[in-house]
């Protein structure tokens, strides 16, 4: 059986694989959002993810290492490798303290951060392109560009969100969810606003209106940004 699913956030994808096994069907094979699954005895393997050790391989010393731990690779995918082992071995965390944990979230936050810097780096190129030639083609590759974008911009927001839970946890407290990410988003949307608003697509006077509109957003979200602070409380 074969799944096509776009998945960016690593602990939702395991405990999507993890039912599924439940279910029957265990992950054999997997490449950029084609999942392949083979029928199993349900709840026979459990699954774990993390970034390649070689940016888009994995090495041998590391699937020497993951042999050695009973663990079986499957595949490499991208910046990712995906690995299972047998339930009865109990649970699988290639990563099990607070510290190690923190490092690989903060390693995927930086991977999402690099790759959406990226993609927002061509798009406004393809906007530039646009606005010289006129050609639908760059505005439509723009929109994708963005939504790209967009989707790992939040998948870095939600690694960082990880980083402070785990932070507070090994601190023996708990951190509580505060409007900053939601302000970077509203940000980000600020800025789509004013760059559709600057390449003059809309006759007078919605481009103006479109800019004004989204230089205000993103002015608003940067003094709630500006006066928001991590909240974090010590357990008793």
């Amino acid at each position: 059986m074969r799944k096509f699913k776009l998945m960016f956030d690593k602990d939702k994808e395991i405990e999507w694989l993890n039912a599924m096994c439940q279910n029957g069907w265990a992950l054999k094979r997997f490449k950029y959002g084609l999942y392949t699954f083979e029928p199993c005895v349900p709840g026979e393997y459990v699954f774990d993810t993390d970034l390649n050790d070689n940016v888009l391989t994995l090495s041998s010393g590391y699937r020497e290492l993951l042999k050695e731990m009973d663990i079986e690779f499957l595949c490499c995918s991208g910046f990712w490798f995906l690995v299972r082992r047998k339930a009865s071995y109990g649970p699988l965390e290639l990563y099990t303290d607070y510290e190690s944990k923190i490092g690989q979230y903060r390693k995927i936050r930086n991977m999402f951060k690099a790759v959406a810097i990226l993609e927002l780096l061509v798009m406004y190129m393809q906007l530039y392109a646009y606005w010289m030639d006129r050609d639908w083609i760059f505005l439509a590759a723009a929109v994708v560009l963005f939504l790209m974008f967009f989707t790992l911009l939040r998948g870095a927001i939600a690694m960082n969100e990880r980083v402070e839970q785990l932070k507070a946890a090994s601190q023996g407290g708990t951190w509580h969810k505060t409007k900053k990410d939601r302000c970077l988003l509203v940000i980000v949307l600020g800025m789509l606003i004013t760059s559709v608003g600057v390449l003059d697509i809309f006759p007078y006077p919605f481009n103006e209106l479109l800019s004004g509109a989204g230089f205000g957003i993103e002015l608003g979200a940067l003094f709630v940004l500006l006066r928001t602070k991590n909240k974090f409380s010590a357990s008793e």
